[in-house]
């Protein structure tokens, strides 16, 4: 049965650390706090990736092509999602000023 739930493995918790360890690092070295509009910057690039990722876990469970084993869906997944969107973001713009526009 689809629906939303409030308890989840505690692996999913593993996987949220992954993205807040690529995610805070880059936050820090880059000093991102400092620069005009980069957190309005992320929280959209967030946002969109959260809509993006929502659509297609939609049509994945939907569409019998995956479930959770714990049920679909655990909440701790939008904000997984969010994360991992926010995290792309500073992984982009360092790989952008790093290598990119050094050339």
């Amino acid at each position: 049965m689809v629906g939303i739930y409030w308890t989840w493995n505690p692996w999913w918790y593993f996987q949220l650390a992954i993205a807040l360890f690529i995610w805070l690092p880059l936050f820090l070295y880059r000093k991102s706090w400092k620069r005009k509009n980069e957190i309005s910057g992320q929280l959209i690039f967030g946002l969109v990736s959260l809509g993006i990722n929502l659509l297609s876990d939609t049509v994945g469970v939907f569409g019998n092509v995956w479930h959770y084993t714990d049920g679909d869906w655990p909440a701790i997944i939008w904000f997984l999602m969010f994360v991992v969107g926010v995290a792309a973001f500073q992984l982009f713009k360092f790989i952008d000023e790093r290598w990119v526009k050094s050339r």
